[in-house]
């Protein structure tokens, strides 16, 4: 009996819950500014170009590199690595 009652309300819980997330929600008047174009080609911008204070080094200095950080255009090695494959 204990159990009967026990999934009788929650059956009646999860009922309640669901339709009330069900429920038709009221309509709201939101109201979004028009948006503007902007032409970067046409404005004037005005500034003063600095060098770096800094350089990154990564400390892996030796006779192939300075020890800066270089851009790589693929990552296949690292790839084949993490997936156990033997790179050629």
């Amino acid at each position: 009996m204990k159990k009967l009652t026990l999934l009788i309300a929650c059956f009646f819980l999860t009922s309640i819950t669901h339709a009330a997330k069900s429920a038709p929600e009221e309509k709201q008047n939101v109201k979004y500014r028009k948006s503007k174009k902007i032409n970067f080609e046409t404005l004037l911008i005005e500034g003063q170009n600095q060098k770096g204070d800094l350089d990154v080094i990564t400390g892996n200095v030796g006779d192939d590199g300075d020890g800066l950080l270089k851009l790589r255009k693929n990552f296949l090695d690292q790839i084949a690595v993490d997936a156990g494959e033997k790179v050629k």
